[in-house]
């Protein structure tokens, strides 16, 4: 039973053993097929990544070429940029110039306005104390004028005094002779009286009485005569009195026409100056401008002189390689440069040059190899470098984008459909400037090109591409289209040539015209100065207005004053003029009157003279008649000489008042013309000395004005050709970037295609690492060597038994 047992154990474990073996054998079968599998796998993939690997090679040798020259393109824009960075540097130096030299030319100007303000405002005090010399000469005058008819009226009272005085004497002569004779007749006439007292005695008491009764109106007789001198004198110092204040006012009258006519004079100067400053003004905006318009204008001509000789120079070269290149057009299927196979409105001529760039100068051939073999011609005949575009290779490269569908936002047109050319030159057209759009107004082009829609250039040329807008500076140049299929025609030559000696012609007249202007603006400046009124001067000259203005409104104010004295003087002067009239005419009244009653006494008394000088006979009458005449003569002269005397003192004092005004007048033109003469002549050599050292100032800072201004000028001269350079660099900095910009299109194809290969030949070397991390070495080894697409051996695949170790590093470096 045990001997059973056991046996039936072995042979369940004989039964259990085989099924064990089966199983290993299976799962050793599907091991190997298994391993089987992914050797197969890795082999293929292998053989994938070599295939791959052999195609990007191809690639990489397609690509050699346009690496080249994208190098060599690269090395044209570093040194483009080197030149441009030495420009923008020369650009800061000459703007810091340019800042200190107008610096330096504000400086000068300020100091030439401070110098000239300086020698207006000595002129102006110049002008002051003239016209203050002047104000005193005719003050002076009138004060002469004045003196001398004071001495005239004194010397008149002097005659006065003298024919008075002299009549005096003589009345004083004869007044003494007749009391000679009197008083020798009278006693002798009084002793033949005492002989006839007797008879004389009655007469005489009679004529005693007479006398006596007479004495009374001759004592009113002579009161009335002297109330009618007193009432004369009064009413002649009432009229004196009378023509002085009249004579005053007049003197205040003719000082405020004075003052008057010189306020009239400064006013109208005034006037004057600032009709000048306006109109020098005016006349300095008006030259300014086209100073400014002419200044425009010559860069304007400028620049399209530079544009015509960079025109020249380029269609120089391009005729020379397009020549050359046409005498082998067979060979190298050669069809002429862009421009010549194309036309465009010449409304879109600008926008067509800035979209394309330097492609227009582009040769256009049928394939590479056309341009390949071109290139080595040029080089062989030393031609120089040009670009070229192989129409089958751009066919096939914008075939797609080509037949896309574009829609152009409204206001936009595409360029490219504005272009006419034959069809078979249409891809090389698209090349030079894709789906860009052109519009009128920039706002348009910016709203689409800043978004990222699309490139978007505007006809005046300026080009918003996404997140760059340029423009400004000169009109750029246009494309140029001319169809024709050949270079310039003799015609198109000759017209070139004639509007650049137009072009040269005016730029000599516009720099004649500028320094023309130049030398008139000086002449404004220089007349302004001498005819016209800065503002501070305005200023004074106003201020002094308004001083001669409150001098008028204080003389009227005093004339004013003199018209109601004169009125009152005159109002009371009539009244008391009427007053002394009235006087005069009551004293003559009193005085006729008492003459009146006076002659009836002496009517009386001389009758009882005259009987009493018939009592002593005819002797004694003649005696007594020649005593009366005497006596009649004796009074009379005593009158005479009392009015003489009168006259003499009334001269006197005439003439008294007249010199005392007439020395107050003297002393006043004296101590005037004491102070005014000296300290006029001393302040008048003063500033004519500090005005000729001013003057030399000015000229000194004017000159050197203009100098700092020539500067400023020359410095913006140098900027102007740094700007053409500049733009000349940037022109041709686009311009190659328009050719890198082709090439890099032309590479983008291939590049991707090469990335595409060089993701799956990483695939395929990640599969076979993968395969044999998860199946072991052996699906690594097991594989046999591949053949390339080419058909060499694939020698870089380890044989059977190698023992290297399959490692990521090693897959790396068997892929590089």
């Amino acid at each position: 039973a045990a001997a059973e047992q056991c046996q039936e154990e072995r042979l369940a474990s004989l039964d259990r053993l085989e099924k064990l073996r089966k199983e290993r054998e299976a799962l050793e079968a599907a091991k190997q097929q298994t391993i089987q599998y992914a050797t197969k796998d890795n082999s293929l993939q292998f053989l994938l990544s070599v295939m791959c690997q052999n195609r990007a090679l191809i690639i990489e040798d397609d690509l050699q070429e346009p690496r080249a020259k994208l190098a060599e393109v690269d090395e044209d824009l570093r040194k483009i940029d080197e030149r441009l960075t030495v420009n923008a540097e020369a650009k800061r130096e000459e703007q810091a110039r340019l800042k200190a030299a107008e610096k330096e030319a504000a400086r000068r100007t300020h100091d030439r306005n401070a110098a000239k303000a300086k020698a207006d405002r000595l002129g102006e005090e110049m002008a002051a104390t003239k016209a203050s010399v002047e104000e005193a000469e005719k003050q002076k005058k009138k004060d002469n004028d004045r003196l001398k008819k004071l001495q005239d009226e004194i010397a008149k009272h002097d005659a006065a005094v003298v024919d008075g005085e002299r009549d005096a004497k003589l009345a004083l002569a004869q007044l003494a002779s007749s009391k000679a004779e009197l008083d020798e007749k009278l006693p002798r006439m009084e002793a033949e009286r005492d002989a006839l007292q007797q008879q004389l005695a009655p007469i005489m008491r009679e004529l005693d009485s007479l006398r006596a009764k007479a004495r009374p109106s001759e004592e009113a007789v002579a009161r009335a005569e002297e109330a009618l001198t007193t009432a004369q004198h009064a009413r002649s110092d009432l009229e004196d009195r009378m023509q002085r204040t009249a004579a005053g006012l007049q003197a205040v009258r003719g000082e405020i026409e004075d003052k008057t006519a010189q306020l009239a004079a400064a006013q109208q100067r005034l006037e004057r100056g600032v009709a000048e400053s306006e109109k020098a003004a005016e006349r300095m905006t008006v030259l300014e401008g086209e100073m400014q318009r002419t200044r425009g204008r010559l860069a304007e001509v400028g620049t399209q002189i530079h544009q015509i000789n960079a025109r020249n120079q380029e269609e120089a070269a391009d005729d020379k390689v397009s020549a050359f290149l046409a005498r082998h057009k067979s060979s190298i299927g050669y069809h002429g440069t862009l421009r010549q196979l194309g036309k465009i409105d010449p409304q879109y001529d600008i926008a067509a040059g800035v979209a394309g760039g330097g492609s227009w100068a582009f040769h256009v051939v049928d394939d590479q190899e056309g341009a390949a073999e071109a290139m080595r011609m040029l080089r062989e005949a030393n031609l120089g470098r040009a670009s070229f575009i192989p129409l089958a290779k751009i066919a096939r490269d914008t075939a797609q984008q080509m037949r896309e569908q574009v829609d152009p936002p409204p206001q936009c047109q595409r360029l490219f459909d504005l272009i006419q050319c034959p069809a078979q030159f249409a891809p090389a057209f698209y090349f030079a400037v894709r789906n860009t759009l052109v519009t009128e107004e920039l706002a348009v082009a910016q709203r689409i090109g800043l978004s990222g829609r699309a490139r978007v250039v505007t006809r005046r040329g300026e080009l918003v591409e996404p997140g760059v807008v340029t423009g400004g500076g000169a009109t750029p140049q246009g494309a140029r289209l001319t169809g024709s299929g050949a270079a310039a025609s003799p015609a198109e030559v000759a017209a070139m040539a004639k509007q650049l000696t137009e072009l040269t012609k005016e730029r000599t007249d516009l720099e004649a015209r500028i320094a023309s202007l130049r030398a008139e603006i000086t002449q404004v400046e220089a007349h302004a100065r001498n005819n016209g009124l800065r503002p501070d001067q305005q200023h004074e000259a106003e201020s002094r207005i308004g001083v001669m203005r409150a001098d008028v409104a204080g003389l009227k104010s005093r004339e004013a004053a003199l018209q109601r004295e004169a009125e009152r003087v005159h109002s009371q002067g009539d009244s008391q003029l009427e007053q002394a009239a009235d006087a005069v005419a009551d004293a003559e009244k009193c005085l006729a009157a008492a003459r009146q009653a006076h002659a009836k006494h002496a009517a009386a008394i001389s009758a009882v003279e005259e009987q009493k000088a018939r009592v002593g006979g005819p002797d004694h009458r003649a005696l007594v008649e020649a005593v009366q005449t005497l006596q009649r003569v004796v009074k009379e002269q005593d009158a005479k000489l009392r009015t003489a005397n009168q006259s003499v003192k009334t001269a006197q004092q005439q003439a008294t008042r007249r010199r005392n005004d007439a020395e107050a007048l003297q002393k006043r033109m004296e101590e005037a013309a004491a102070a005014a003469s000296a300290e006029a002549a001393e302040t008048l050599a003063r500033q004519q000395e500090q005005l000729s050292a001013l003057e030399l100032d000015v000229r000194q800072h004017a000159a050197a004005m203009q100098a700092a201004l020539d500067a400023v000028d020359s410095v913006k001269e140098a900027l102007t050709k740094l700007d053409r350079e500049q733009r000349t660099l940037q022109e041709s900095r686009n311009d190659i970037d328009a050719v890198r910009a082709g090439i890099m299109d032309s590479m983008q194809e291939k590049l991707a295609v090469l990335e595409r290969f060089e993701g799956k030949v990483r695939e395929a070397e990640e599969k076979i690492r993968t395969n044999v991390i998860d199946f072991g070495i052996e699906t690594w080894k097991e594989r046999r060597p591949g053949r390339r697409p080419d058909g060499d051996d694939v020698a870089d695949a380890p044989q059977q038994g190698d023992e290297e170790e399959i490692t990521p590093e090693l897959l790396e470096r068997r892929r590089a």
